[in-house]
This record gives structure tokens, sequence and C-alpha cells, in this order.
């Protein structure tokens, strides 16, 4: 494992190196302030995941926010905008249960909630912008617009079935994965169209997803793998926690409690135009930037590439949720946490797999045993074999894959197989 505890706050924080791949470690929940406790009030006596509710928390508190509170890091603002997506192995991670109670609390302290959230599904990019639209160029006659548009750009999407987005996204016209990555940027969004275009201006997205693992390996698109896509979503590995035939409710306490935290939370958002840090949090976060920014190879390197941007927006919604408007050295300290529990999850989630599924076709046939090009290009992929000699060279050069030369007639034949740190398990 590749270590931080050389920075202050961070003796229990490690990040994987490339081999490793487990379930994530859990989260010090009773030392993340305000958004651990919330997630272990949440979760106490049922079998909820508190890992999925502590995410959920981050990102639908970070939609309720919306964009007027901000974090300048050099020329880039920072909004609390986060993508979160629950992956499973299975249907019965406990996931859609994670956000209930928190939603009926936002519902009673934040009365305009029920007009910034919907149930999705996430569909299609004209869907989503439709939602938080500008008031439209077209006027009438007293020089009004013909679509007044939506005043409040707050947009928070809680789609029970990632699955069958990224299905939609496979679609040659269907414009959610641009849209979603122009949401996550800036909010301001002007797709090229035929006909009357709609416009977005400084809108704010946030979503909670689900999904299983085996859904996930065949729905995601190689295209929406690399094109920062998937970098702009927290993975987040959920499972069920213990059999509670007969799971409590919250009790009025805990409500009170949570209800406190969050009005808390909303109103030094409301008083706060830009978080600052701090300047133990910049120095901390200093130390941390060459583990968060290095190079990590196949599908997992792919989604995990925009580490430093996602911990600077879990740091910001962190320390609001503790009722400061100024990043602390525990509020990064928390952020790095999460931070870590998301990389792991990528790491369980994406395995070795590649981008390119002819490479993941490869590692998987050679999970059998030793094979040569001639097997690989005819027993795989028959006619369609131009390109496997480069895919080849590239698992190579990874160190997924070996090579050795066996003399045979005049031509000597080239044996290939995995290495030794290559995870095997590709199909399930």
């Amino acid at each position: 494992m590749q270590s931080t505890t050389d920075l202050p706050g961070m003796e229990e924080i490690t990040f994987p190196e490339i081999p490793v791949r487990h379930w994530p470690s859990r989260l010090p929940f009773e030392q993340m302030g305000n958004a651990g406790r919330i997630a272990l009030l949440v979760s106490h006596g049922t079998e909820i995941d508190p890992h999925a509710v502590l995410f959920s928390l981050l990102t639908v508190t970070g939609g309720v926010i919306g964009s007027d509170v901000h974090l300048h890091v050099g020329e880039a603002r920072h909004y609390g905008r986060l993508f979160c997506v629950l992956a499973g192995a299975s249907s019965r991670g406990r996931k859609g249960s994670s956000l209930a109670p928190i939603l009926s609390i936002f519902k009673e302290i934040v009365p305009e909630f029920p007009e910034i959230w919907t149930s999705g599904p996430l569909s299609s990019g004209e869907g989503l912008l439709w939602r938080i639209r500008d008031a439209s160029e077209e006027v009438d006659k007293e020089e009004m617009p013909i679509d007044p548009g939506v005043e409040d750009k707050r947009l928070i999407v809680l789609d029970g079935e990632f699955a069958a987005a990224l299905r939609a996204m496979k679609r040659e016209t269907n414009t959610l994965s641009a849209i979603l990555r122009n949401a996550w940027d800036d909010g301001n969004i002007s797709p090229l169209t035929k006909t009357k275009p709609v416009r977005v201006t400084n809108g704010h997205v946030c979503f909670v997803s689900h999904i299983t693992t085996s859904e996930l390996h065949t729905c995601l698109s190689e295209s929406d793998a690399v094109n920062g896509f998937a970098n702009r979503i927290l993975w987040i590995c959920t499972r069920r926690q213990g059999s509670v035939p007969f799971p409590e409710r919250l009790s009025r306490e805990a409500r009170e409690e949570i209800g406190a935290n969050l009005s808390n939370a909303l109103s030094t958002a409301g008083k706060t135009r830009e978080i600052t840090l701090s300047p133990e949090a910049k120095s901390l976060f200093a130390e941390a930037y060459p583990i968060l920014t290095q190079e990590r190879p196949g599908l997992y390197g792919s989604a995990t590439s925009r580490a430093e941007a996602q911990v600077m927006r879990m740091a910001m919604i962190l320390a609001l949720l503790d009722g400061s408007p100024v990043i602390r050295q525990e509020d990064m300290v928390r952020s790095l946490h999460c931070w870590r529990y998301a990389e792991e999850s990528a790491r369980f989630i994406f395995g070795d797999r590649e981008p390119d599924q002819r490479a993941n076709k490869i590692l998987a046939f050679l999970s059998g045993g030793e094979k040569t090009t001639t097997q690989i290009i005819n027993d795989l992929f028959g006619k369609n074999g131009v390109g496997i000699a480069e895919v080849l060279e590239h698992l190579q050069a990874v160190g997924k894959i070996t090579s050795r030369k066996e003399k045979s007639g005049k031509k000597p034949t080239t044996w290939w197989n995995l290495s030794g740190n290559t995870v095997t398990d590709l199909t399930d």
C-alpha cells in the first residue's frame, strides 16, 4: 500500500497501489463529523450500508446548496456538484433505502425541495435540460418570453436504475453523456441543435443512482469509459449490512438531530458566497496531490482520474455540514478518507478491465492458460482481428500479460500469458 502516514491527520489513510483489489476498508464514521454521525444514525438497526447513506447525503446536500456557493482553486471554480453511483454485487444491497429518511427531512426543512428533485429516470440530455432551462429567446407580442423557463436551476436526480441510463447513452443520437459532463463542469449548457435550442445558464445538477456490478460491466460503453464521463462519477461499493427482518425506524430524537445539522449547514451556505481553505487544509492537500494525480492504468484509472477535483468538492460539502464556511484540516482529512473509499471502490468494481473490450476478452481468454497469437485472433475475433497485435502490445506494456517466443518452422510462434498481478475475474 502507498501510505500518507507522514501527513498530519492522515495516519489511517492509505491509497491502493495498482495490484491491490479488495472490498473497500470501512470509513471511520466516528471521525467524519456530522456527515458520519448522520450516516450512523440513519443506518442504525437496519440493513442499510452507512457508506451509501454518507455519499448520498453529500450529493443531495451539495445539490440543495446550489451554485451560489463555490470554492476557488487557482482559476478553477468548484461547486458542490457530485455524481454518485452506488454499486452492489446484487440488487439486495439496500442502496435504494439509504436516502429515504434524509429525503423526508429535507422536505421538511427546504420548502422548495419537491420542485428541485426528481426520481428520474436519466434517459435523455434534452429531458434533463428541460427541467432547468433558461427562458426562451422567442417573445410574444408583449416582448415576454414565450417560455419563461425555470428560475431555480438546481436539479437533484435520484435514479434507481443507472443501467437504463447507460443503455440510453449507447444510442447514436443520445446526448445525455455529453450534457452530464458539461453540467458537472460549469453548468452552462448550449447544445447545437437544428430545432429551437434549449439553453441552461448556471445549472446545478447532482445525481445519485444505483447499479449492480454485472450491469455496469455490460452497459458502460468504451466511449463513456474514457471520454471523461466515468471519472466525473463517485463509484461507491455498497452491500447489505447483516440480516434485519424488522428494521428500526429513525427515532424522533435522531430526526431532530439530523434536521438541526442540515438546517445549520444550509444556513451557513446561505451566508457564504465563497468557501475558503485554511492554511492547514492547503498544506495537507498539497502533500496528498502527487498521490491523487498519479497515473493509474485501465478502466480503473480512467474512472478515478479527477481525484483532486472530487476531493475539493467533498471537502467543501463536509465543511458546510459541520457549519463551517472554511475548509479546515479535519474537513480535508475526512474528504481524503471519502476519496480513499471511492478509489478502492473503483478498483474493486473495475478490476483489471480495460476501456477496450477487446483487451478484456483477451485477458479473460488467457485466464484459461497460455495461448498463441493465432489462437487469440482466430478463436476470439476471427475476421475482426485487425489491430489485435496493437492490443496485445498495450497489455504487455502495462504489465498485464507476458510473452515468449518458441521456434517453430521458419517463423517463431509467440505465446501469451497473464502476468502474476493481473486480476482474472473479468466476467462477473
